[in-house]
């Protein structure tokens, strides 16, 4: 599996310094991930999340991408994008996240940085990998225990793929490759962890354990007995206990020990 991690760093007077990806995804599709600073909600009220749909579809309409998914959570947002031109992700993210923290820092008066300073995306290059991570994207607020049922969910793009005209994502191409209603189930059905362990990279599993436990991977092993093992027994659906060894620096005795 092809990787991209790109870091933005923002500044009290707002400017971005972007490194740029190392790899640029063949098919142009990117499953972006940013969080606020020291996971402090970006997301206030419901105007707030509404006005970053309204910078995303004024983005997109500007730069001519398309998004397949999104789920804008409390303190993080995720977002499946297809770019039109290689490398234009940087300029995509640069545009919208600008946009977001002048306004909300106006509506709060507050100054100075509000996403982390760093966000991470790596590409996809698979279409059975693009169905996972659509539906991880989805199950978001579920797994995060906000809701039981996704349909009810009003800030991710679930509920857009059964709308005649959806408001911000591209529904087609996904529904192209999947029925509506496989569609409904194949969310419904368990991650296929052992499907994805083949392919995700080292950066995508780290991506994950950071996205869903809010902890680097190496900080895992500071973590007390029982949350360690929590998310390693976890983890190791998605990937050899090799490479957890590798991303988290703990040896492969000791995630054996813990998966017993």
């Amino acid at each position: 599996m092809v990787d991209i991690f790109i870091i933005l760093c923002y500044s009290e007077r707002g400017d971005f310094m972007s490194r740029k990806p190392r790899i640029i995804s063949e098919s142009g599709m990117y499953h972006i991930v940013f969080r606020g600073i020291n996971k402090q909600d970006i997301f206030k009220d419901e105007q707030d999340y509404k006005k970053i749909k309204g910078i995303i579809k004024d983005v997109t309409s500007q730069m001519g991408f398309v998004i397949y998914a999104y789920c804008l959570m409390t303190n993080h947002v995720h977002i499946l994008i297809r770019e039109e031109n290689p490398g234009d992700i940087s300029l995509i993210m640069k545009k919208i996240l600008i946009r977001y923290v002048m306004w909300y820092n106006r509506k709060y008066n507050r100054t100075g940085g509000l996403i982390e300073n760093r966000y991470k995306g790596y590409a996809i290059n698979d279409d059975s990998y693009l169905l996972e991570v659509v539906r991880y994207i989805h199950n978001n607020p579920v797994r995060a225990g906000i809701t039981k049922n996704r349909i009810d969910y009003n800030y991710s793009s679930y509920k857009e793929y059964f709308e005649e005209r959806p408001d911000v994502v591209d529904k087609e191409f996904i529904l192209s490759m999947i029925t509506l209603e496989d569609f409904a189930d194949f969310h419904d059905r368990e991650d296929t962890g052992n499907k994805l362990a083949e392919r995700l990279s080292d950066e995508e599993l780290s991506s994950i354990i950071l996205s869903k436990y809010h902890i680097s991977p190496q900080d895992i092993v500071k973590l007390d007995k029982d949350k360690r093992k929590e998310i390693v027994r976890d983890m190791i659906k998605l990937c050899s206990q090799r490479q957890l060894g590798r991303v988290t620096g703990m040896s492969r005795k000791r995630i054996s020990n813990m998966c017993e």
